[in-house]
């Protein structure tokens, strides 16, 4: 088989915006900003499929509709993490932060997921 014939996959550093030149510690934080966004779009589709017009939410929410349109779009580039964790809590939802210790050889780290209960 030729070089050409053969193909190999790309690889990433499992981390899409370090593979986008971002710093570990920049890329960390994105990670962080969107894994909270794809939380509050889904909230957002949730209280508009029981019921709720976008215009109502908007007002509920104290935004506007553009606003909550680019929510349900995916359109993140305008929201800061403390506006994404208002509009959270505004929408009853629980967000849970804990920070911990790293062991003395590793690097300090963000880890994203859903948590039963942080400890302390």
């Amino acid at each position: 088989m030729s070089p050409k014939e053969k193909q190999t996959k790309p690889v990433g550093s499992g981390n899409f915006f370090v593979d986008m030149g971002h710093s570990p510690e920049q890329a960390a934080l994105l990670s962080l900003k969107s894994y909270l966004f794809m939380e509050l779009r889904d909230a957002t589709n949730e209280a508009i499929k029981s019921g709720k017009t976008q215009q109502e939410l908007a007002v509920e929410l104290s935004t506007t509709q553009p606003i909550l349109s680019n929510i349900l779009n995916g359109k993140m580039s305008s929201f800061t993490l403390d506006r994404i964790f208002s509009l959270l809590l505004k929408l009853k939802r629980n967000v849970h932060v804990c920070a911990t210790n790293t062991p003395a050889k590793e690097r300090a780290r963000i880890l994203i997921g859903k948590v039963k209960q942080c400890a302390g």
